[in-house]
C-alpha cells in the first residue's frame, strides 16, 4: 500500500526522519511531494493524488473557506 503525502517543505526533515520507522512498522510506503505551500495548494487543487496534506494553518483555513 502507498500513502500520498503533500507536505510543506519546512516539515521535510521531520517526515524523512520518521519515514523509515513508519514504513517498517506499517508496511505502507510514502509517496511524498514537498515544496512551498502556495505551489502545493496548486497541486492539490489540480487533483494531485493526496491522502495526507500538511500545510500551514493559514492555508488550511483558506482551503476550508473555498
Amino acid at each position: 500500500m502507498q500513502l500520498s503525502l503533500i507536505c510543506a517543505g519546512a516539515a521535510k526533515g521531520l517526515v524523512e526522519a520518521l519515514r523509515p520507522p513508519f514504513e517498517a512498522a506499517t508496511g505502507v510506503t510514502l509517496a511524498t511531494t514537498f515544496g512551498a505551500v502556495g505551489a502545493l495548494r496548486e497541486k492539490f487543487d489540480g487533483g494531485a493524488p493526496c491522502d495526507v496534506l500538511v500545510l500551514t494553518r493559514a492555508m488550511h483555513d483558506q482551503l476550508a473557506l473555498d
